[in-house]
């Protein structure tokens, strides 16, 4: 890959992201919303048919719902970056920063390449991606805002 080309998709990807956010709420649809029920949705004579071109319509908004939301995520700043420690709570620190189930953070995994993954908890505090038998004490993670 050539230098920049990774920041001018982003840049395209922006404005994409921008695109999908107002085609969403032209019809209606409320970003990170599972309500659907008040779309209007086109009705064929089958209600098969109905129901088919509903569904397909509904995983489409979804998937474009998850676009614009990694698009926006992207873009967000790094806020916090070093390395998991382990405090005497059993609680795991990005420098000052207290981890909590459901954070969302970016870990380096054994092959060292980032992971986007969610912090939780079940016994001991452990990222999804990684699975609950991956110690994250020193590992490096960074949280964008």
């Amino acid at each position: 890959m050539f230098p920049g080309t990774s920041k001018s998709a982003l840049q395209s990807l922006t404005k994409l992201q921008e695109d999908i956010k107002r085609s969403l709420e032209q019809i209606g649809y409320e970003q990170g919303s599972s309500m659907f029920e008040e779309l209007n949705f086109p009705d064929y004579n089958d209600p098969r048919d109905s129901e088919f071109v509903r569904d397909q319509l509904i995983n489409v908004i979804q998937t474009l719902d998850k676009i614009s939301e990694d698009i926006m995520y992207l873009n967000q700043p790094v806020q916090s970056n070093g390395y998991l420690v382990k405090r005497s709570n059993g609680r795991y620190f990005l420098n000052d920063l207290e981890l909590s189930s459901g954070v969302l953070v970016e870990i380096l995994d054994d092959d060292f390449e980032w992971r986007l993954t969610r912090i939780e908890h079940s016994g001991d505090y452990y990222a999804v991606a990684l699975g609950k038998s991956i110690a994250l004490d020193n590992r490096k993670c960074r949280i964008r805002v």
